[in-house]
């Protein structure tokens, strides 16, 4: 997607001068000669950066920042001005501003800011859509181990078999931690079905089979507004697909279904086929593998089949896999999910421990005092201290409070 800048500047010569630098650089580019215009624009436009000036009346640089911040958190505000002290400086940081440089700032240095202050109001987006998807998982797991404690420990196990037979097939870390999830969401639409005909002693009648054929589509009904869930739909949506054809629910087969709900529909088959239902005893492992060669082909994907048969046959794997607390699974799955460490609401890791996970930055405000050993800092910028890379501070700005 395109990413759009906002130039709010009284002087149209500045105003222009900004805009073509920007614009050279890819960015579709907006300007505004004052707050009120401005303001005009972020209602009706998707803005990622506004860079303003903080004498742009009627409505001026601190209090356009506070529309913006009531408007979307996704855009970044950099604050530009000719007329800074260290106590703007402070106001406008405390008031939500990615980044504070004065006048005249060097067309390189502004290019580097505009790009790390897009990088980091991205960064706080993956975070917040992480913490979201985080609770909403927590949430749908504890209504589903209340409600149907039953389908709670199959989806447990599934989940577990999942991540291993994934392993075996050396599935990459970041994929074997979706069909992690995947298993353990991919019957939270049994919700919908109730549990006494899911556990009806007795054969199901046609129409009863029909409505427990729509809990994939309830399934994926639940978790399509979780927006960080997305690329577990397509397991979720066809683990009762069969390699013949004719599953649900669409019908698909072979290739044409999606390589995890595949596997996942091999790890669902087993674990069912071992565990105690309503009608019918538990098989034993050895018998479920057996049903599990003489399907592959027809119902399962034989090369994945293979795979598990395999594995389960070495003793590689523990069939019965302790009830482990989804709460301290999830915090490692999400870790593994996003680019950069992510640590709970709430979370109690130290400071230390956090600094010390890979690609962990530690932000620090600083306004730069002088030139004295920093030729590339203009005197007045606002710029972060990389926790790894060590760039030095020249003077800290004590945001109170």
């Amino acid at each position: 997607m395109e990413t759009t800048l906002l130039v709010v500047e009284d002087d149209e010569f500045v105003r222009s001068s900004l805009e073509k630098l920007l614009d050279q650089q890819g960015y579709r580019v907006l300007t505004a000669p004052h707050g009120s215009a401005a303001l005009d624009i972020l209602q009706q436009q998707v803005v990622h950066l506004v860079l303003t000036d903080l004498r742009v009346e009627p409505v001026n640089g601190l209090e356009l920042l506070a529309h913006v911040r009531a408007l979307s958190l996704g855009t970044a505000v950099i604050v530009l001005t000719g007329y800074g002290s260290l106590e703007t400086a402070i106001r406008a940081l405390r008031a939500g501003a990615d980044d504070y440089l004065l006048k005249p700032c060097e067309p390189g240095v502004l290019l580097e800011r505009v790009q790390a202050a897009l990088t980091r109001r991205r960064a706080m987006l993956e975070s917040l859509k992480a913490e979201t998807a985080w609770e909403a998982v927590q949430a749908l797991t504890r209504v589903l181990a209340t409600l149907d404690p039953e389908t709670f420990r199959h989806s447990h196990r599934v989940a577990h078999f999942a991540r291993e037979l994934g392993r075996a097939m050396q599935v990459a870390c970041g994929e074997r931690h979706e069909l992690w999830l995947a298993g353990l969401l991919h019957d939270i639409g049994k919700l919908g079905i109730g549990s006494a005909l899911l556990k009806k002693p007795g054969p199901l009648s046609m129409q009863e089979r029909r409505r427990v054929r729509l809990h994939p589509l309830f399934s994926v009904n639940i978790l399509r507004p979780i927006g960080t869930l997305q690329s577990l739909l397509p397991a979720v949506l066809h683990h009762h697909e069969r390699y013949d054809g004719r599953g649900y629910p669409n019908g698909l087969s072979g290739k044409s279904i999606p390589a995890a709900a595949r596997l996942l529909a091999v790890v669902d088959s087993f674990s069912a086929m071992t565990e105690d239902r309503s009608y019918r005893a538990a098989r034993s492992c050895e018998e479920a593998l057996s049903l599990l060669e003489q399907g592959a082909g027809r119902q399962w994907d034989p090369a994945i089949v293979q795979v598990w048969v395999r594995l389960v046959r070495a003793g590689d794997l523990d069939v019965n896999p302790p009830n482990a607390r989804i709460d301290d699974e999830l915090p490692r799955l999400f870790a593994h999910m996003f680019s950069s460490p992510w640590f709970p609401p709430g979370d109690k890791t130290s400071q230390a421990t956090r600094a010390a996970a890979p690609g962990f930055r530690k932000r620090t405000t600083t306004v730069c005092g002088s030139h004295q050993g920093m030729p590339d800092r203009p005197r007045g910028a606002v710029y972060e201290q990389d926790g790894r890379a060590g760039n030095r501070t020249v003077k800290a700005v004590p945001l109170p409070g």
